[in-house]
């Protein structure tokens, strides 16, 4: 009898352990001189010494003298594999000459921050190691040209060896994924290419990038042998963070061939979502239902692992070479919007938890360079710090150091492990805190009640901490109320942050990982420092790494104050604060700032808005945000919203109306909250208006009320810092001239008001 062969020798068959399986059916067939009805059984057997891994199992049965079936559920081996092959009740033993193992098949899509790992032309010997692992534990699919030519097809699957190790990245991959995951081979499919959307990705008239050459052409190598992708891996969020808190919106099609809504997109019709119309003529899975051939994988077989946004350099160089801060809420929106996007039920049936963001690594390149060509220095590298004078190609992670795209490379075989289960699924987060007036402690609790030590590259590799500038200290990416933490260190396992100046209280906001959680105040002198060293991360056993690291931008309802603190001043439901002047003319937009405390939750409360009903922020009493509107021309529909105050806690909320745009958005403790379309009746506010904060009467805000404030111009990120001096603002260091009166009863914040005198504290 004959086996016919794969096409290529060695294979990796996909054992589902995304989908929490352990097994892959090995697709078996060839010809026989049997008679027809004869049954065919087979047995797996390690390829180097024939001893047996799966015994004899019925898999087939001759007709016309041919035989087609496949050996079902062999599991995950550290050996090469062959199939040996035989007709019940014979003795003779055909062994197939192809071997194959049995292990993950991972899909990586991106662009050039992990385009890079495979491309030789990045892999510098003078600075990047090949650290040893454990060979036949690592392959790679990849386009790019390694000698063979630029196609999947002509590379084929390429071992990563000791001898042989594609690029030192890859060896530093396989070093880490092999010692955590022992005896489970990778099939690395590279399908990331530099400087590209998904939109490019998807749109066949888009030739920045083509759809079977950069992704399909290696699924169906893969399929051609028999087997399947087991999971996607994305952090493709450089080009694509451009849309900000949009994300998900923009870019939910291409995962499920829906919008977020659930109505199916139809293949080749344009996206228009606000940014740049783009082509969909394919999609990565179809949850419609409709099992469209535009999807290219099949969600009850292949999975999604979101393990980003990576970390950002906080800054970018302008027109005369400086830097200057820069993508703070384009990166932050994008983080939550992700965070969204895998929290969503459409996606469910192909979401894995979300993994580690990797920011443990260096990105950019100290130089020499002090001319600067209009985008960036030239990459001009000396190992010399004396000689650092600027800091080049701060989107890539660097060549010159095993800290650059090596390290990348290791945190990538991290987010694998999470991937594929092989590790727990909870990724590191700051979820527990201890507020004293001295200082506030931060610690990880994962759902087993485990406190996993925290620390940090440097503290874990036993290097000094640099104390040069004020905003490093032991720790990096802290702030305090808008500033950057000055005193930080890690105290028994935990993150101790001390305050700038003066205690903390009850009104004290703390931060971690703002933007793109690079930890960068200072370009380029905390970049000659490596202040990503500095990153917290959670020490939690994985081989090879230090560290896994901590989540950016954690949720603030878990770590906020907990301290005492008076509001400003406390208002009884009947106080109305209105400004005296009218809204001017031609506002198309308007920006409300709130810090309040709401004390009472059964009746609907106004927050204020413009005069007349023509806008009203209320918080309902089942503790929901609602937005009222109407003008001139009637009332304006505006969707519900889903952000909640919780009653006692201090709550920082910044809403924006852009007419000109249609839209509302509100941010709440500095978060994207609300993002909602609506259709005004005008262009502009009415002049013959007011603004106001609070309202007397039934839906009087009854609570602690420490600062308000608005401006006449629109807000896309809610940093109301950059907006300038406010319009109008109340607070308890405010006098009264911008207010003008209040509700029924209120005679003493009348006085107070009339007699120009602050409010009390």
């Amino acid at each position: 009898m004959t086996a016919s062969s794969f096409g290529r020798t060695p294979v990796i068959f996909d054992s589902g352990a995304a989908r929490g399986a352990n097994a892959a059916d090995i697709p078996l067939s060839g010809t026989t001189d049997a008679a027809d009805g004869s049954q065919i059984e087979a047995r797996i057997v390690r390829s180097h010494d024939g001893s047996e891994v799966h015994p004899w199992a019925t898999i087939a049965t001759v007709a016309g003298g041919a035989w087609a079936g496949a050996f079902p559920a062999a599991t995950r081996n550290a050996q090469r594999l062959r199939a040996e092959l035989r007709v019940a009740g014979e003795t003779m033993i055909t062994r197939m000459a192809d071997e194959f193992l049995v292990g993950h098949i991972v899909c990586l899509i991106g662009q050039s921050e992990d385009s890079r790992m495979f491309n030789p032309i990045f892999d510098d010997r003078r600075y990047q190691s090949v650290p040893a692992f454990a060979d036949d534990g690592l392959f790679v699919l990849t386009w790019k040209d390694h000698g063979a030519g630029a196609a999947f097809t002509a590379n084929g699957i390429v071992p990563v060896t000791q001898t042989a190790p594609l690029t030192a990245s890859m060896a530093h991959f396989a070093s880490v994924f092999t010692k955590n995951a022992p005896g489970e081979p990778l099939l690395l499919i590279d399908a990331t290419e530099q400087g590209t959307s998904r939109t490019a990705l998807v749109d066949d008239s888009n030739l920045d990038r083509d759809w079977q050459a950069t992704l399909a052409d290696a699924v169906e190598i893969v399929r051609a042998y028999g087997s399947d992708v087991g999971v996607v891996m994305d952090t493709w969020t450089a080009s694509d963070s451009a849309p900000a808190d949009n994300f998900r919106v923009r870019f939910q099609p291409v995962y499920s061939g829906a919008l977020v809504d659930g109505t199916a997109f139809p293949v080749g019709d344009v996206m228009s979502d606000g940014g740049t119309p783009y082509r969909i003529d394919h999609f990565l899975w179809d949850l419609t239902g409709q099992k469209r051939a535009a999807a290219l994988f099949d969600a009850a077989v292949t999975k999604l692992a979101f393990h980003g946004p990576h970390r950002f350099e906080d800054f970018l160089i302008d027109a005369e070479g400086r830097y200057v801060p820069a993508l703070r809420a384009q990166k932050q929106d994008t983080r939550m919007s992700i965070r969204a996007m895998v929290a969503d039920a459409q996606l469910a049936p192909i979401m894995r938890p979300k993994g580690p963001e990797i920011l443990l690594y260096q990105n950019g390149t100290p130089t020499t360079a002090t001319t600067w060509d209009g985008t960036r220095y030239a990459e001009v590298y000396d190992p010399d710090p004396n000689t650092w004078v600027n800091w080049a190609d701060a989107a890539h992670p660097s060549a010159y150091s095993d800290d650059g795209l090596p390290a990348r490379a290791r945190h990538s075989a991290v987010a694998a492990l999470y991937a594929l289960g092989r590790v727990s699924a909870e990724v590191p987060v700051l979820n527990r805190a201890e507020w004293t007036e001295e200082y506030v402690d931060l610690w990880w609790e994962d759902l087993l009640g485990r406190t996993p030590r925290l620390s940090t590259t440097r503290l874990e590799r036993g290097e000094p901490s640099p104390f040069d500038a004020p905003h490093v200290r032991e720790l990096a990416g802290f702030w305090i109320n808008g500033e950057p933490a000055e005193n930080t260190e890690v105290v028994d396992g935990r993150i101790r942050v001390y305050p700038n100046t003066g205690t903390f209280d009850g009104t004290t906001r703390l931060d971690y990982g703002l933007g793109g959680a690079s930890g960068v105040v200072a370009a380029p002198d905390d970049e000659f420092i490596a202040i990503w060293k500095d990153l917290p991360l959670a020490v939690v056993g994985l081989s090879g790494v230090e560290g896994v690291a901590v989540a950016p931008m954690p949720n603030q309802e878990e770590i906020r104050s907990t301290l005492s603190a008076a509001a400003q001043f406390a208002s009884s439901g009947d106080v109305i604060f209105r400004d005296k002047a009218r809204i001017p003319t031609g506002t198309s937009a308007i920006t409300w700032h709130w810090r309040v405390r709401p004390t009472l939750g059964s009746v609907s409360q106004d927050l204020g808005g413009v005069e007349g009903a023509r806008a009203t922020l209320q918080r309902l009493p089942d503790g929901k945000m609602r937005l009222l509107m109407m003008d001139a021309g009637g009332v304006i529909s505006v969707p519900a919203m889903q952000t909640v105050l919780t009653l006692g806690v201090l709550v920082d909320l910044v809403l924006c109306i852009d007419l000109a745009a249609r839209r509302v958005r509100l941010w709440k403790d500095g978060l994207p909250a609300e993002d909602l379309a609506i259709v005004p009746n005008a262009s502009t506010f009415e002049t013959n208006r007011n603004l106001q904060f609070l309202t007397g009467g039934s839906n009087g805000f009854t609570g602690g009320v420490d600062r308000m404030s608005a401006w006449y111009v629109g807000s896309t990120d809610g940093n109301v810092a950059a907006l300038g001096q406010p319009f109008y603002s109340v607070s308890g260091q405010t006098a009264a001239p911008y207010i003008r009166e209040e509700g029924p009863g209120s005679t003493a914040i009348g006085s107070w008001l009339a007699a120009g005198i602050p409010l009390p504290v």
